[in-house]
């Protein structure tokens, strides 16, 4: 018959280890895979960045050339075409 033990289960020292190693594996996945999204993170907001200053750039560039023809069309004065430019750019 089996004489009831008071002492605890106690795991073997290669339990131990290897309960260790795969806590260790995952947290090594965790940080790998938090690096990896914040550096895709860090790269897709730069080039978010880059487009808006592109668009930037190309709705000087259409103002400009807006004012530039209505100019030598000679429908308005220069004040006027700005504020026309200005109320182009914003509704877009």
């Amino acid at each position: 018959m089996y004489e009831a033990s008071s002492a605890p289960f106690r795991f073997s020292f290669t339990v131990i280890m290897a309960l260790c190693g795969i806590g260790v594996f995952v947290i090594l996945v965790i940080i790998c895979v938090f690096v990896a999204y914040k550096r895709k993170s860090h790269q897709s907001n730069q080039v978010r960045k880059r487009m808006q200053s592109q668009m930037d750039v190309l709705e000087i560039r259409v103002a400009k050339e807006c004012k530039e023809g209505m100019m030598q069309l000679g429908f308005c004065d220069e004040f006027h075409l700005t504020l026309l430019v200005i109320l182009l750019i914003l509704l877009i």
